[in-house]
């Protein structure tokens, strides 16, 4: 048992060396998971620092997390409300990346047909850029819990852009943070704060922090967007 352990420390070992023999500082590779948050920050930050060459994945929970683990990635980004429980390790940490109460928004001749949230809610579809079941199921719970109400049908579009023309056209709602909501004119909104709260987080292993990834969490902690 002892000779069959020893021989598998050695491998990790190994291949840690190899790894580290490989790491460029200038490097810094970020999994995605979830698509519906405002992601401009890596746009700026790679204005920012132009010298650092940022890459981009997406793929599912699952597979991010092994990543994260083999440090084939320095972080993941994921909405707080799509995190799983492989997320929740101890040699993790976590940064808040973009934080606010959300708002509910309608256009203004749904909010006068309907007469009230509820109506809206119940008449309309969801209108939203995640096609994640888990995000549909959540925005579900919470307004039938807080507004005893629910809608039947999500409508997923692909850019923020559609999602407010739907919107605009009565032919749904959507949620989303203030900060999001570029374009409100002609719109109705609800405000969910206390209720709705969506937060995208940064994941990362304390044993693999290198001075790229430092930079970044940096870059998000003095960003206008950032909350603790």
């Amino acid at each position: 048992t002892f000779y069959n352990g020893a021989k598998e420390l050695i491998k990790d070992y190994d291949d840690l060396r190899k790894q580290l023999q490989q790491v460029n500082e200038n490097e810094l590779r970020i999994g995605i998971y979830g698509e519906f948050f405002d992601l401009s920050i890596l746009g700026n930050f790679r204005k920012t620092y132009p010298d650092i060459e940022l890459k981009v994945s997406f793929d599912s929970r699952t597979n991010l997390y092994d990543q994260l683990k083999r440090r084939k990635i320095h972080a993941v980004l994921i909405p707080n409300i799509l995190v799983s429980e492989a997320l929740r390790d101890h040699s993790l940490r976590m940064v808040n990346v973009i934080s606010g109460d959300a708002f509910l928004y309608c256009s203004e001749a749904a909010a006068k047909k309907y007469g009230s949230i509820q109506g809206v809610i119940r008449n309309l579809p969801l209108v939203t850029k995640s096609q994640e079941l888990p995000y549909h199921e959540y925005c579900r719970r919470i307004l039938q819990r807080t507004f005893d109400a629910s809608f039947e049908s999500v409508t997923v579009v692909e850019s923020p852009a559609k999602q407010s023309l739907l919107t605009k056209l009565s032919q749904g709602f959507c949620i989303m943070l203030e900060k999001e909501a570029s374009d409100t004119e002609g719109l109705h909104a609800y405000s969910l704060q206390g209720v709705f709260n969506e937060t995208l987080q940064l994941y990362y292993s304390i044993k693999h922090v290198p001075a790229s990834l430092w930079a970044f969490i940096n870059y998000i902690k003095q960003s206008e967007m950032y909350k603790k």
